[in-house]
């Protein structure tokens, strides 16, 4: 086995096929506009404690169009009893979305 940088050229078909395959996706979301995907986020639930979004995208030429902001609401509006945190390196943009930074994390609200 080998650890590695991901390699677009290389790498990307591989991904794919271990997404397609992946059978926990219901914490998943697209944005999506005439059948081209524009940014998606996918989550983990916690046993029923909490959700911790691990990736939100959203297409460079989409950014600033509240895309990120509305797949982040999908998991209020399909699951309003769990309380939703996200870890990341981009903490200017959660903080403009006003989510309170708990500790090294920030709870989205």
């Amino acid at each position: 086995m080998e650890v590695r940088r991901y390699n677009k050229q290389t790498d990307e078909a591989s991904l794919l096929r271990m997404i397609e395959n992946e059978e926990d996706w219901d914490y998943a979301y697209v944005a999506e506009e005439k059948g081209e995907i524009l940014g998606y986020s996918r989550s983990l639930e916690d046993w029923g404690f909490c959700i911790y979004v691990c990736d939100l995208l959203v297409r460079a030429d989409y950014r600033g169009r509240h895309l990120g902001k509305k797949l982040m609401e999908c998991l209020h509006l399909d699951y309003p009893g769990l309380e939703i945190y996200v870890m990341s390196d981009v903490d200017n943009y959660y903080g403009k979305l006003n989510y309170k930074r708990v500790g090294s994390i920030f709870e989205v609200k």
